[in-house]
């Protein structure tokens, strides 16, 4: 994915002085994904993703039950997305808004179905950040949902 930014440019007498970024996100290469009726198509890896994010957090128990529970009017075999799945969806700077719009930005993080190895337990689970584009595996907080089929 590249990463483009949009800067605010302020000029009053050379040189030009780039004062901050406004915004920065992912930009998938061209022919990546399809989005057609509320799915998006990988065509890397032939996955379709629920397009937009669900409104709230959710636990993960609960964001397992949403995936399964639900056609979100999309039709039918929607499931919680494993690790490597939603690695998929990032790179270093977050997930292409083009065709994922709704998704949050600030701690944007979102439920996979794998355990954390080290601590199966404790309930752990993998999420990734959509915001930045990082993996991390954290407790028991309420996070965003992204279904796949």
């Amino acid at each position: 994915m590249i990463l483009r930014e949009c800067f605010f440019f302020a000029v009053s007498a050379l040189p030009l002085v780039i004062t901050a970024p406004l915004a920065a996100w992912a930009v998938a290469p061209a022919g990546r994904y399809i989005a057609t009726g509320g799915i998006v198509r990988d065509t890397k890896t032939g996955l379709d993703w629920q397009q937009m994010t669900p409104t709230g957090t959710f636990h993960q128990t609960d964001a397992v039950a949403y995936c399964r529970g639900t056609t979100h009017g999309l039709g039918s075999g929607w499931r919680l997305p494993n690790i490597r799945e939603l690695q998929t969806l990032v790179d270093g700077s977050g997930i292409d808004r083009t065709f994922f719009p709704s998704t949050p930005t600030a701690g944007a993080y979102f439920w996979s179905s794998t355990k954390y190895a080290p601590s199966p337990t404790e309930g752990n689970f993998w999420q990734v950040n959509f915001g930045k584009g990082t993996t991390e595996a954290l407790g028991s907080d309420p996070a965003y949902v992204r279904c796949v089929r």
